[in-house]
């Protein structure tokens, strides 16, 4: 398969993938910190933030994230980042987060000899309630015509 040539493009790499809150101690442990700075992260999420952050590229993420004020937040941060958040698929909040409630993990970072250190919180999140029957794959590929597709596993 060829790649589309960049001037039939509107998106220059398109990624599908969960996107999440961090929460970073900064250099404290997590369990001793009283502070967290907050970003967006994820796999295939932070493949495409480079690319827009570092190399200018269009961008854009299919993701699914719970439509509260969290979910906002991280989208938030996706635009600032430069990524298009116009493939975001918006699931009802219950109010509690029974059925659906947006995933955040807490990122230590790694000194020396200690590495890095996740703990993740991604139970009944958006993404996991992704089916195939809520994106429009033709429109997709119709209209942003991205030029490279990036997915994980």
């Amino acid at each position: 398969m060829e790649i589309i040539a960049k001037e039939l493009s509107h998106v220059d790499c398109m990624a599908l993938g969960e996107v999440m809150l961090r929460l970073d101690p900064g250099v404290d442990r997590i369990r001793k910190t009283d502070q967290f700075r907050v970003w967006e992260g994820g796999g295939e999420y932070n493949v495409i933030q480079g690319l827009s952050s570092c190399f200018g590229h269009k961008t854009g993420i299919i993701t699914a994230l719970v439509d509260n004020e969290v979910g906002h937040l991280i989208a938030g941060l996706v635009q600032r980042a430069g990524v298009s958040t116009d493939w975001i698929e918006w699931k009802e909040h219950d109010g509690i987060g029974r059925s659906v409630r947006n995933g955040m993990y807490f990122m230590e970072r790694g000194f020396g000899e200690r590495g890095a250190k996740a703990v993740m919180d991604r139970g009944h999140t958006p993404i996991s309630q992704l089916t195939v029957k809520d994106i429009d794959w033709d429109a997709l590929f119709a209209k942003a015509k991205p030029r490279w597709f990036h997915v994980g596993g």
